[in-house]
């Protein structure tokens, strides 16, 4: 009877406490299935074992197995045997009621332990707890005799499940871990009996620690490695997890289902349209009867709807309406069993935004969280803004995909953007293989030109070792990769990485480093050692070419190509920001030759080197001017201006109309415009003596002129 009464109460309590709670409720660590009917599931550092079984009267319940990373295996020599030494772990269950089956714990002394299952540790001064509670569950001595001296051995204690001692766990209906009680499992090596006849058991804190409710515990014998001490340590010396303790309980009444992951919805340009939301909704003892999202734009009334397809595990729903740059939107997904037990996933939101730079024809991708505040500041910005702003005179957007939590087709394919740099780990936005139906594939067919600047590509989307590559991946269409080593290294884990490249003579990227190399400084600002993937262009791409090459290596160190739609894509196996030194009082400075890196692949893209951006200048009418000088060798100068913004195209024929160069492939603003042709074509190389033809159209407006290049 009391049994019942309290299972009762339980249930009143999560159906009322979940009501109340369960709306903010962080999202819960991923489930994984192994079975059928067994699931892994990873929460901080505790990994839950979750068996579906089927009592004799017919009742699905779930029992749960669990420890700190793995299962206890560990029998090993222990070199030290204390008789007050005090070992325990600290758990907490799923958000469902569970009684204690079992326990099973390492031993290590002869003679009798206080064993302790309790709600908590009670921490003291100078580095002794007073002892195990407030609330003890059980307490009873744990015989350890005729345990070889010296040996980790493993002691199980069985619990009586749902009997008159039964022992219910501390547990709450909140899917938070850091809301949801605790539980203790410990004992003291008193080896004189429970409390040692003076009720109270010695517990020694290792370093004078201060013991965190929830978090892992355990004696220094189980953690200090160096000396011959078995277990691991985590967050530096001040927190502790060993394989000490393993925990079996029952969740009883079964299990509630996992929202076992949502979409993150980036900030966007988009007013509306986002869709899909998909969430994986898992029910492991049964069915998912209703499956539903809650969402909310600023403070207003909450909203709802119903999922608008689901296949297998996997529920699709869409945020109705449209918004305005400023919105805010939450949304969070609500999911409901045959038991009709409920639960919420954690509420994530996004906000809907607008460019800050309207008419920039670049767009730069950077992630902030990776890269060291000094990464930004000291060279990404300096090097942006000189580069970009005052020696082509343009402006550029900048989207930091880590501040909003990453990046669509309303940001990537904005139309003023002729141009993207993705530099840092922001690399892992940009597919590798597979991209059908991404806006990079949306970008890159529009005819537009894309760097990719790091040595993470590869790796922060999982690639390791020696790799080739295919038509039809994304690295080898755009790119015009066929073979790549991600993270290379000399065969006993150092890298093999090249701290010096050489260009390639003749190439419009890096002819200026054929003699004399990039040198690449990895501690200014990276602080890391040199881990340059490799990349070579594949022989079968005629349009593609490796750019440099390592002095020590001479494997390919980037790529770049034309791409079919006629853009052009480049692909640097290297940070850029590798490309910095320290002064003379230690502080970080950019090389002359990061400056130079960048504005040689912008002359590539076919930036304007330069624009006359002066307002007092009226511009009155589309014109083309003559080029000067002319004839010319090697370079001359063309003027052209503007009436209005126009999509403008400038491209170099020859006398036979096949096209030489494309110059100019932007949408600009109304003003006047220089732009200096080098007397190379497309593939970079230098073109013939002869006569050419310049021909620009802009809206409506279309001219040509002629011109002599003379060697």
């Amino acid at each position: 009877m009391y049994k019942s009464l309290f299972v009762l109460l339980l249930i009143s309590l999560f159906l009322v406490s979940f009501s109340i709670s369960f709306a903010d409720t962080p999202k819960i660590q991923k489930l994984t299935r192994i079975d059928d009917g067994k699931y892994i599931y990873q929460e901080d550092l505790i990994r839950h074992r979750l068996s579906v079984v089927t009592t004799e009267a017919g009742q699905t319940q779930v029992i749960d197995t669990l420890s700190w990373y793995d299962p206890l295996n560990i029998n090993a020599a222990m070199p030290y045997t204390f008789p007050n030494d005090t070992v325990f772990c600290d758990f907490k269950l799923i958000p469902d009621p569970a009684y204690l089956l079992k326990v099973r714990g390492i031993y290590g002394t002869g003679g009798l332990a206080d064993f302790y299952v309790t709600d908590g540790v009670y921490t003291a001064t100078g580095g002794v707890a007073t002892g195990f509670g407030p609330t003890v569950y059980d307490n009873r001595q744990w015989n350890v005799a005729g345990n070889p001296a010296g040996v980790l051995n493993f002691e199980e204690l069985d619990f009586t499940p749902a009997g008159p001692d039964t022992i219910f766990l501390p547990w709450s209906p909140d899917p938070n871990p850091a809301d949801r009680p605790h539980f203790v499992i410990g004992y003291v090596c008193s080896g004189t009996g429970v409390n040692q006849g003076d009720g109270i058991p010695d517990i020694y804190y290792d370093y004078n620690e201060t013991y965190v409710p929830g978090g892992p515990r355990g004696h220094s014998w189980f953690t200090y490695s160096g000396a011959g001490y078995y277990g691991i340590r985590y967050s530096g010396n001040q927190a502790w997890a060993q394989y000490v303790f393993e925990v079996v309980v029952n969740y009883y009444n079964g299990t509630s289902p996992f929202v076992n992951s949502v979409t993150q919805l980036n900030d966007t340009w988009a007013t509306s349209g986002f869709s899909p939301v998909v969430a994986e909704l898992v029910d492991i003892d049964g069915t998912i009867t209703q499956s539903y999202m809650y969402y909310q734009k600023n403070a207003d009334p909450v909203d709802s709807v119903m999922a608008t397809s689901s296949t297998g595990d996997m529920y699709y729903f869409d945020i109705p309406g449209t918004y305005v740059p400023g919105d805010s939107i939450s949304y969070w997904i609500g999911v409901t069993d045959n038991d009709n037990k409920s639960v919420l996933g954690a509420k994530q939101y996004f906000k809907v935004l607008e460019p800050q730079n309207p008419t920039a024809p670049i767009l730069v991708v950077f992630n902030g969280l990776i890269a060291d505040e000094a990464d930004i500041t000291l060279f990404w910005q300096p090097l942006l803004d000189a580069v970009i702003v005052d020696s082509l005179g343009l402006i550029y957007e900048w989207w930091d995909v880590e501040t909003h939590r990453g990046i669509d087709g309303s940001i990537i394919n904005y139309t003023s953007f002729e141009h993207a740099l993705v530099v840092g780990f922001s690399v892992n936005q940009v597919p590798v293989e597979s991209y059908a139906g991404t806006p990079w594939e949306t970008f890159v067919n529009a005819g537009k030109n894309l760097l990719v600047a790091s040595s993470d590509y590869l790796f922060s989307q999982g690639y390791g070792g020696s790799l080739t590559f295919e038509a039809g991946d994304f690295i080898n269409d755009v790119f015009g990769v066929g073979a790549a080593v991600s993270d290379p290294d000399d065969g006993s884990g150092n890298s093999a990485g090249d701290e010096f490249v050489i260009g390639i003579a003749g190439d419009p990227v890096s002819d200026m480093w054929s003699q004399s190399p990039l040198v690449f400084n990895f501690y200014a600002l990276l602080g890391d050692n040199n881990w340059n993937d490799y990349a070579e262009a594949d022989p079968a791409k005629t349009d593609a070419a490796t750019v440099f090459t390592g002095v020590v290596s001479g494997e390919g160190n980037g790529v770049r190509n034309l791409t079919a739609s006629n853009g052009k894509a480049i692909y640097l196996t290297f940070n850029l920001s590798a490309l910095a030194d320290t002064n003379a009082t230690g502080e970080p400075v950019i090389q002359e030759d990061a400056y130079k890196l960048l504005k040689e692949i912008l002359d590539w893209f076919n930036m304007p080197l330069s624009i006359d951006d002066n307002p007092s200048v009226a511009v009155y009418d589309y014109s083309l001017e003559a080029n000067y000088p002319n004839p010319f060798n090697p370079t001359t100068t063309i003027e052209y201006s503007l009436k209005t913004q126009s999509r403008v195209s400038l491209v170099i024929y020859n006398t036979l109309g096949e096209k030489v160069r494309s110059l100019v492939s932007d949408l600009q603003p109304a003003n006047q415009y220089k732009v200096v042709w080098d007397g190379r074509n497309d593939h970079g190389m230098e073109v013939s003596s002869g006569i050419y033809i310049y021909r620009i159209t802009a809206g409506d407006f279309v001219s040509s002129k002629k011109m002599i290049f003379m060697k």
